[in-house]
């Protein structure tokens, strides 16, 4: 009885199996369709960083912090196991705040939503009025080498926040100093006056000249550079040469002369300062370089350093008289207004007091606004028979509070250089500034802080015409002030109400007067209303 049971439950599951027939065995299970993928990868980025600038133009991307910062980005997705995180990173973060933007695409194509963080590059260094700069560098003959630099400031420096930063045969990492030496402890150098830095075996017959003697300079490849701050947080002022791993094999073209650093002297131009951007100082030819190429050994010089050499008319830019034109738009009534003043020659310097015709605090607040505005325009009468000529220049600014260059103690001051390029033919001529990232030095109540804003177009050469005689040097008085607020108006916006401004440009440019003296600052004052 047992085993009929067992044989019958045997039947039973067997013929179950088949789900009523044989056919059950042919059918074809059907394959489930794959659900797309619509889900974006998610990015993880890394918190925005602060970081110390290496030099004037800021931190390279190859900086060890900026890498870490970087590679701490990532991805993670539902189905793609990795993603690839991009970002737009520049090659140089300049000094200030600068973006960021990461964004992924998964192999759906489905874009991660993209995460802005900031890098902000910070300088704790501050320029005087007027800095230091390289007026003269020899590679002689033997170890008869030797860097000299001027002080053209009124006051004696001391040189500790100071030092000589440069490469051998070229840089062991892109764009950074291998040997960097300090001045001697107490060392200061005094107004108008020159330091002379030599190598310990120079020749006896300039010995005397040397204020500092060391064991290591610049052979006519290495690259150098006077620099403001410490190994961590420097300023580059000026310099010779660049800091590229790729250095040439004997020297660097300067004025057109190849391999101008090896086997000569040279002796920075009357009329140029400090420029720390080396193709702009070494120019192509002898107008629009910054120095004057000499010979080997020729020591004729050192000691000592000219600032004060005449130029001919027929190499700069002559200020017709002491007449100057105001130009102002009031937007209001859309009425352009023309002032006329007396401008005052007095060593060198040009001096306006344009308080008794206001500036439209209107047109300047329209200018950042976007709003009905025309340039507030200063416009100086030229002498028709122009120069022959091109060359490079540099306008150091200062706007300060008040009436006069002196910052008040609760006043605020902005401070910044412009590279411009100039051309003229004798007949035509032309002023423009090349693309370029302005560092802005604010010191507000004392309290300074750096950033940065793009070049702006402030300076203009208008040819003779029918409304003028002459041609003229037209200054865009607003120009720095509206384009710094735009970047910054927390910083600015406070200098944009009715007050007196004093805009002090020292420039570089081959100008003069009428009776050919040298003429290298601007001064007006202005006044808001």
């Amino acid at each position: 009885m047992k085993e009929s049971l067992s044989i019958t439950l045997l039947i039973f599951a067997l013929t179950g199996c088949g789900g009523g027939g044989s056919s059950s065995s042919t059918d074809t299970p059907s394959i489930p369709t794959p659900t797309p993928d619509v889900v974006a990868p998610i990015i993880t980025a890394p918190d925005s960083i602060t970081v110390a600038a290496v030099d004037s133009s800021g931190l390279p991307a190859s900086n060890a912090l900026i890498v870490a910062f970087l590679e701490q980005a990532s991805a993670s997705d539902n189905v793609d196991a990795q993603v690839t995180v991009i970002s737009d990173f520049p090659s140089v973060f300049p000094i200030g705040t600068s973006s960021v933007t990461f964004s992924a695409v998964d192999s759906a194509g489905n874009a991660a939503e993209a995460i802005i963080k900031t890098v902000t590059v910070t300088t704790s260094i501050v320029l005087n009025s007027n800095e230091l700069y390289i007026s003269e560098y020899s590679e002689g003959s033997e170890s008869n080498r030797y860097v000299e630099i001027y002080n053209d400031s009124e006051d004696s420096l001391d040189l500790s926040d100071y030092a000589i930063a440069m490469t051998i045969d070229g840089a062991d990492v892109e764009s950074t100093w291998d040997i960097w030496t300090n001045f001697d402890i107490s060392s200061n150098i005094e107004s108008k006056s020159v330091f002379t830095i030599c190598h310990q075996d120079i020749s006896n017959l300039i010995l005397a000249d040397c204020d500092m003697l060391v064991d290591t300079l610049p052979d006519g490849n290495d690259g150098f550079a006077l620099v403001k701050g410490n190994v961590g947080d420097f300023i580059v002022l000026d310099r010779v040469g660049d800091w590229a791993q790729d250095a040439p094999d004997t020297g660097w073209n300067v004025c057109g002369v190849d391999s101008a650093t090896t086997d000569r002297t040279l002796v920075k131009k009357p009329v140029i300062s400090r420029i720390n951007v080396w193709s702009i100082s070494a120019g192509t030819d002898a107008d629009n370089c910054a120095w004057l190429v000499r010979s080997l050994d020729d020591w004729s010089n050192i000691g000592r350093h000219n600032t004060t050499g005449i130029i001919s008319n027929s190499d700069a830019f002559e200020f017709l008289d002491s007449e100057v034109v105001l130009q102002d738009y009031d937007p209001s009534n859309q009425a352009v207004d023309f002032n006329e003043f007396d401008a005052v020659f007095e060593n060198s310097r040009l001096n306006i007091d344009l308080r008794s015709a206001p500036l439209n605090l209107e047109n300047i607040q329209n200018a950042v606004d976007g709003g009905d505005f025309q340039d507030s325009i200063l416009k100086f009468p030229l002498n028709n028979a122009l120069p022959s000529g091109q060359g490079t220049a540099t306008v150091d600014m200062y706007i300060t509070t008040g009436i006069d260059s002196d910052r008040s103690s609760d006043g605020s001051q902005i401070y910044c250089q412009l590279l411009l390029n100039w051309e003229s033919n004798g007949v035509s001529a032309s002023i423009s500034e090349p693309e370029q990232i302005v560092a802005l030095a604010v010191n507000k109540a004392g309290v300074l802080i750096t950033t940065t804003i793009g070049g702006f177009n402030m300076f203009d050469l208008s040819p003779a015409g029918i409304d003028s005689t002459s041609s003229t040097l037209d200054i865009k008085l607003m120009s720095p002030i509206s384009e710094a607020v735009k970047i910054a108006p927390e910083l600015l916006n406070s200098l944009l109400r009715p007050r007196s401004l004093h805009i002090r440009m020292v420039s570089t440019l081959p100008f003069i007067d009428s009776i050919g003296a040298e003429l290298t600052e601007i001064n007006t004052i202005i006044r808001l209303k």
